[in-house]
């Protein structure tokens, strides 16, 4: 990670079933400390809420610790609790993905600094393919300070991008699978209403996304155009804390965006992974990463 993330966090994590419920939570005290050989230690303490007993989130109650290297966008994650590969996409978002061992599941993770002294997590536990879920999460983490110990932040799960204001800007990039600069531009969002949106782009050109519920309230059909070239297409699921997509794109593409709002900060985070789907249409290896964070626009209409 970068030396945004150093220091000591304090995060909660809210852990969700598929039906997009928040089943519990997991607190931990995160710190990261740079070492003389200039690779970073990043110690966990965990603590699982009773509410996720009966639940494999139980098992990671406890202390947990490992080491990090960089190697330019890289961070190599060298265990004993975690191995695997991170990307810092930008010194503010960072994603990962590898293996915790002794915890016994594979993971995609991401993070996000809204500013110097709070942050924005998630991603998934899972085995062996991503279509053996073990658990899906997203979380908030706040620097731990003398005037805040012990005291963990919260996201807002009532309040919506839309009621703060229908309009919305900031910037939209998207990253190879080494971490390179690909294209990024601006964009600009204005919402219908909690389901639909139109994001536009400084060619003019204009993603329209409708979310149409599907059996229950959390369940949609997701409808919408990225480009003239690109149509992307499929279902999204409304967790209570998150927005998770699942869009198919040109020539097997298949993009994973989880869109989390934090009305503290007032920031809307998109996280994407973008893949090639393999001979029997199941997505495979990671093409790509997606990011965008948009803010109120005073300034429009």
């Amino acid at each position: 990670m970068t030396d945004g993330f150093t220091g000591r966090w304090l995060v909660t994590e809210y852990v969700h079933d598929e039906e997009g419920t928040c089943i519990g939570t997991v607190r931990q005290t995160r710190t990261l400390e740079t070492l003389a050989n200039e690779r970073i230690r990043v110690l966990q303490g965990c603590d699982v809420s009773p509410e996720l007993a009966q639940h494999p989130m139980a098992a990671f109650a406890g202390d947990w610790v490992f080491e990090m290297s960089k190697e330019g966008c890289k961070r190599h994650y060298h265990g004993e609790d975690v191995v695997g590969l991170g990307l810092s996409l930008t010194p503010e978002t960072i994603v990962g993905a590898g293996r915790w061992p002794r915890f016994g599941h594979d993971f995609l993770s991401f993070g996000a600094l809204m500013n110097p002294h709070r942050q924005l997590t998630g991603g998934i536990f899972y085995d062996g393919s991503e279509l053996q879920l073990v658990a899906r999460i997203v979380g908030v983490a706040v620097a731990e300070t003398k005037e805040n110990a012990g005291v963990w932040a919260e996201l807002d799960k009532t309040t919506k991008p839309y009621m703060t204001t229908l309009y919305w800007k900031g910037n939209w990039a998207l990253y190879g699978s080494e971490g390179e600069l690909r294209h990024q531009m601006d964009i600009q969002r204005r919402f219908e209403d909690a389901l639909t949106w139109h994001d536009r782009r400084p060619d003019g050109t204009v993603r329209t996304v409708l979310l149409q519920p599907r059996g229950g309230n959390q369940h949609v059909i997701v409808s919408g155009i990225y480009n003239s070239s690109m149509r992307p297409v499929g279902s999204g699921f409304l967790y209570d804390y998150f927005l998770r997509m699942e869009l198919d794109g040109m020539s097997g593409t298949r993009i994973t965006l989880y869109e989390t709002y934090d009305a503290a900060s007032q920031c809307l985070l998109g996280v994407g992974y973008w893949r090639k789907a393999d001979a029997d249409g199941i997505p495979s290896q990671v093409t790509g990463y997606e990011v965008y964070r948009l803010f109120p626009d005073n300034h429009t209409p």
